[in-house]
């Protein structure tokens, strides 16, 4: 990722509320890529919606507060993983 290459995968954390979850992606975010290279949101729509020029130019999606039960986290990881594992993203 930080070569700027597209990474094939998904790192999800899971845990309780105030556990440190956030501490791995803050350091991230903060001191290897640098705020501009990352996109935070707590809104899934932001990849599968179909308006998401905010990424444009990010090597990195942090999805927080993500659904935590079976059915919604598949739901959504089935949705996400075409965006995952392609090539591309397309960026209307």
């Amino acid at each position: 990722m930080a070569t700027g290459r597209k990474m094939y995968l998904i790192l999800y954390l899971k845990s309780g509320q105030g556990w440190g979850k956030g501490i791995i992606t803050d350091f991230i975010q903060r001191y290897v890529l640098g705020t501009q290279l990352v996109y935070k949101t707590s809104d899934p729509q932001t990849i599968l919606g179909s308006f998401n020029g905010q990424l444009l130019g990010k090597v990195l999606l942090l999805l927080e507060e993500m659904p935590t039960e079976k059915s919604q986290w598949n739901s959504l990881y089935r949705a996400l993983k075409d965006k995952v594992t392609s090539d591309t993203i397309e960026i209307p």
